[in-house]
Order: C-alpha cells, then structure tokens, then sequence
C-alpha cells in the first residue's frame, strides 16, 4: 500500500482508498497493480479477495477496472477511468471537482448522481 492510505476488506471484495495521495496514481484492478510513480504494489488477481471498488487520489490518475463489477471513485483531479470490459454493472463517481475526467464505459455501467457532469463520457455497446 501506498503510504497514509486504506484498504478495507468487508466481505469477498476489498476497497482500496488513496484520497491522500496528491499526485496522479494509476491502478489495474485487472492486473493487480497500483503506484504513484514512486511506490508500487501489486496483488493477486487470481484468488480472492479481489480489490473491487477503488477511490483515486487528488492527482491526475489513471484508473482501468477489471471484468468484475467495480466501483470507481475518481475523487479529484483530472482522472481518466476506464471500465469498459463489456460487463455491464461497473458504478462510476467522476469526483466534486472542475477538473475534467474522461471516462470509458459499457453502455450498462452507471455514472452516480451529477458527478459526471461536464465531463467526457465515452459509451461503448
């Protein structure tokens, strides 16, 4: 884990919080990975508990979902989110922020709220 940051286990998925990393973080939860361009972690992808649902940093991060149903919380920052994997049920928040996001999605993934608003969607079938 990255320094002053939280991962949680309720259950068979786990969520990983990195609101107090200020610069860009990219993750794969398909992949295993995560780092701030200093530190890195990676996981096991393969056997459970699998890390589903996610909260980026203030940065400019880089988030790619996996083919599990994943929540996403870009938080702040100009962040490009990633979660199409044509499986719909994926849950996007984009952040409270100005900063503009871009995000991919399948058609049947939701974007929470207004969260999203102003910023570039990208809807795939």
């Amino acid at each position: 884990m990255l320094p002053s940051d939280s991962m949680t286990a309720p259950g068979e998925a786990i969520a990983c919080g990195l609101g107090s990393v200020t610069n860009g973080v990219t993750i794969n939860l398909a992949t295993g990975t995560e780092t701030d361009g200093t530190n890195s972690v990676t996981w096991d992808t393969a056997n459970g508990p699998f890390i589903e649902d996610v909260t980026g940093g203030s940065g400019a991060d880089n988030i790619m979902g996996s083919t599990r149903a994943n929540i996403v919380n870009g938080y702040l920052g100009a962040d490009t989110i990633n979660v199409k994997d044509n499986t719909p049920g994926d849950i996007v928040n984009c952040g409270s922020d100005t900063a503009t996001d871009t995000v991919t999605k399948d058609d049947g993934d939701t974007l929470q709220g207004n969260s999203c608003d102003g910023d570039t969607i990208i809807s795939t079938p």
